[in-house]
């Protein structure tokens, strides 16, 4: 059995983020699980070949910028946080599953997480 090496709790959940990389466009992906210290996001094939640095597909150490949503009656969300890329996992021809390492690990508190996670945002 493999033991847990996670320093913040998981939870997950389900909101649309925004991300952007070099390039002032930005890109829509879903939130599947998000910690304190990270986020797991389902990008389509084009996402993770558009913020791709260096090559076909985004990889681990490629930054990138995400926008979590606005939660109302908190003072969270609507700030870009720096990210970098943990890993890439493709779930089918065209869905990625994304983990992403904030680069602020003090930019998001157990309770912004519970108000995103609570919210739906």
């Amino acid at each position: 059995m493999t033991q847990e090496r996670r320093y913040a709790r998981r939870h997950l959940c389900s909101f649309p983020v925004t991300l952007s990389g070099n390039e002032p466009e930005s890109h829509t992906g879903i939130a599947c699980d998000l910690s304190a210290l990270g986020i797991g996001v389902s990008l389509h094939r084009s996402v993770v070949t558009a913020l791709a640095q260096g090559g076909n597909i985004m990889t681990a150490g490629d930054l990138v910028t995400i926008t979590l949503p606005v939660v109302a009656g908190t003072e969270f969300g609507g700030r870009p946080l720096a990210a970098r890329v943990r890993h890439v996992r493709r779930l089918s021809q065209d869905e990625y599953l994304v983990g992403l390492l904030f680069n602020d690990t003090d930019a998001l508190d157990d309770n912004s997480v519970d108000a995103l996670v609570k919210a739906g945002a």
